[in-house]
């Protein structure tokens, strides 16, 4: 059933149909894979959640002009040409991997779960930028993965003062 949400309630269920939007799709896959992050639970449902609800975000920002998201965006528009294709494959390497079978069906791979982390990142962002709001466990992540990987980010030095502070606090609602 496709209705173009007319008269409809987003999260209802009409006749055994949840009425649902592309956005709220892209943010239950987000939320469902953070969960299932930080139960230390299936990385390769995270990783296939975290791309679906990535790709969403990714086509909606595309079709209102937004800028490019980081990873399969703005990282790809700093390669040069003749690299573009590897590094392109390499990003959705597992993506594919997990959703399809029609020319690789014998294939075993080698995955890094920790690949999925910037994807989660990248996704939580645009869901902010599209919808100027977010779910608390979009911001606890944010949290915990500064708190847990503070060597990736450039912070002022009052947040990382903060944060050592508090990283016992932090530790004990993410687990």
């Amino acid at each position: 059933m496709d209705t173009n949400g007319e008269d409809l309630v987003q999260g209802s269920i009409i006749n055994g149909h949840l009425i649902i939007s592309k956005l709220e799709a892209a943010r239950r896959q987000l939320e469902s894979a953070i969960f299932l992050y930080f139960e230390e639970k299936a990385p390769v449902s995270i990783h296939t959640l975290t791309a679906a609800a990535y790709n969403i975000l990714r086509d909606i920002s595309a079709k209102r002009n937004l800028s490019p998201m980081m990873v399969k965006g703005f990282f790809l528009q700093c390669i040069k040409q003749e690299y573009k294709k590897e590094m392109w494959d390499e990003i959705i390497d597992a993506e594919n991997f997990f959703k399809h079978a029609d020319k690789d069906h014998e294939r075993i791979m080698k995955f890094n779960p920790a690949k999925t982390d910037i994807l989660i990142i990248d996704a939580c962002l645009r869901y902010y930028e599209i919808t100027s709001e977010g779910p608390p466990i979009f911001y606890l992540f944010h949290i915990w993965y500064m708190l847990n990987f503070p060597h990736h980010f450039i912070l002022p030095p009052e947040i990382e003062e903060y944060m050592g502070k508090h990283k016992r606090l932090f530790a004990i609602w993410c687990g």
